[in-house]
């Protein structure tokens, strides 16, 4: 390890346990841990990895193009939460949180009229 507060490294650069008083976060040891993650024992870790999603809500209608008739398929989503965003980022969110929702293909049940 070139790290000196790095005990076991993966790799030169990239630590895997930090030495006693130090807090492991992608692959560095910190004295303490960044903005927007909480330390768990040797880690430090997202907020929202601890943070508790919630049930899913139904599927929504089936849509293609904004519309609920078409051609064979469309997609449809469904949500999760717990009624805050924990003030992070969606980017970053997305990097390393349970995603929030989700998307499926459906197929449309009826034709367009046409005119």
């Amino acid at each position: 390890c070139r790290s000196l507060d790095c005990e076991h490294c993966f790799s030169r650069d990239f630590c895997t346990k930090c030495k006693s008083g130090f807090q492991l976060y992608k692959g560095k040891c910190l004295i303490s841990c960044p903005e927007g993650t909480v330390a768990h024992q040797t880690d430090c870790l997202e907020d929202c990895l601890l943070a508790s999603l919630g049930e899913w809500s139904d599927w929504s209608v089936c849509l293609r193009d904004g519309v609920t008739c078409g051609f064979r398929w469309g997609k449809q989503t469904r949500t999760r939460g717990d009624g805050q965003s924990g003030g992070m980022p969606e980017e970053k969110a997305a990097s390393v949180c349970p995603s929030h929702s989700e998307t499926q293909r459906c197929r449309l049940k009826k034709k367009c009229p046409t005119g």
